[in-house]
This record gives structure tokens, sequence and C-alpha cells, in this order.
């Protein structure tokens, strides 16, 4: 559906020739070195990361160490661990903050306003295609945080 020519401009400026960009050695993430705000040097060679907390989940000992060896390996299950603890550690509040909205939302707004906005054109059909686009996008926005928001919410009462 997009013409070839905006695709190849496309390719054209996500492949510059003079990126400079490496991966943080944690998640992986494209870091530019010259813009990179968190970095250390082990056994002299420099790592760039994208955030305070990649750079804290760097062990030196698995920085050279292939996937394979850290799947394999007790330190690499015991740094696995420990990084997603760490990630749960950055979410968990708003995991919880999600949970009690959304189920807020579905306990006090009864499924009959929901049923009555969702369930067809009463106004005409662009308008009902604008309007549910719209508070679809206005409540998905709300309850959004790796779609966990959206469990409590999606839950429906049995009849």
């Amino acid at each position: 559906m997009v013409p070839n020519e905006i695709v190849e401009r496309a390719r054209e400026n996500v492949t510059d020739e003079g990126d400079s960009s490496v991966q943080d050695p944690v998640c992986g993430m494209e870091v530019d070195p010259d813009d990179a705000d968190y970095s250390t040097e082990v056994d002299g060679e420099t790592y760039y990361f994208c955030s305070q907390s990649c750079k804290e989940s760097l062990d030196p000992e698995d920085a050279n160490t292939t996937v394979r060896e850290q799947a394999t390996s007790l330190s690499g299950w015991k740094a696995l661990a420990d990084k997603q603890w760490k990630e749960w550690g950055m979410l968990w509040d708003e995991i919880a903050i999600g949970f009690v909205f959304a189920g807020l939302i579905a306990e006090f707004i009864p499924e009959q306003v929901w049923t009555s906005v969702f369930s067809g054109p009463t106004f005409g059909l662009p308008v009902y295609i604008f309007w549910t686009a719209v508070l679809g996008a206005v409540i998905g926005v709300a309850t959004f945080v790796c779609s966990v928001r959206n469990v409590p919410f999606a839950h429906t009462k049995p009849h």
C-alpha cells in the first residue's frame, strides 16, 4: 500500500552507513556511544547502556559469555532471575495501579453502559465508527501497561 520510492527512502534513512550505534549488553537496545549517558569499562572493553538500570545489571563475568553458556550455567540462570526481579521492581507499582483502576472501572460502570456504547450504530455508521474508535483508544490508553491493566477490565460477570 506504500509506494516503493517511499519505502526505499525510509530504508536509506534507517541504514545510514555512518551509524556508530552499539548494543546494550544487558537488554540489546541500540545505543549511540556519542550520546550514551551510561557506560563502563571491563577488561579494557567499554560497554554502553541505555539506562542506569541496565548498567547496574551488567555482570562483568557474564559480559562476554554466549547465550548458550548462560543458559547452561547456574550463574547464567541467577543472572536471568536477577534481571527479571529488577524488571518486576520497575513495573510492580504501575501494574498494581492498573489492576485497581481497571477493576474499579469494571465494577462501578454497569455492563449495560458498555453494551449500549459499543452495541451498534444509533447516530449513523460514520459517527458510530468515529465515536467507538475514540472511546476505545481513550479507554485503552487509560488502562494500558503491558496489557496487564486490561485483564480485570475484560472480565465479564456471569449472567
